[in-house]
């Protein structure tokens, strides 16, 4: 995973580190959901990646994927089990389904 700020080259990365690693013969997955839409870009694609395959990866190569999410659709497409979780963690009382146990002051890195 590559994050940072925006002009990075964040996505130039993980699009070279896709392919480096589906060269080495490794099943790979490279996915973005920079707002910026420039996975399609890296890859030379002619193709309008974020509004054509937008749910689905796109082969590129051998063992090569790309994918770019456009978040606001996949809310939508996935609203109503989003909110039954969401809704399901507020009526238990708890805060996530993480395992209950004190912190002491020793275990946290300052």
């Amino acid at each position: 995973m590559f994050t940072g700020k925006g002009g990075v080259g964040k996505t130039s990365l993980t699009a070279a580190t896709g392919v480096k690693l589906a060269l080495l013969n490794y099943r790979t997955l490279v996915m973005s959901i920079d707002p910026a839409h420039s996975l399609g870009d890296s890859f030379d694609l002619e193709t309008d990646l974020f509004h054509l395959q937008t749910s689905d990866p796109l082969q590129v190569g051998d063992r090569l994927w790309i994918q770019e999410l456009n978040i606001q659709k996949e809310i939508k497409r996935h609203w109503q089990e989003i909110s039954s979780y969401v809704t399901s963690v507020l009526r238990s009382g708890s805060p996530i389904a993480f395992p209950r146990r004190r912190l002491r002051w020793a275990n946290l890195a300052i």
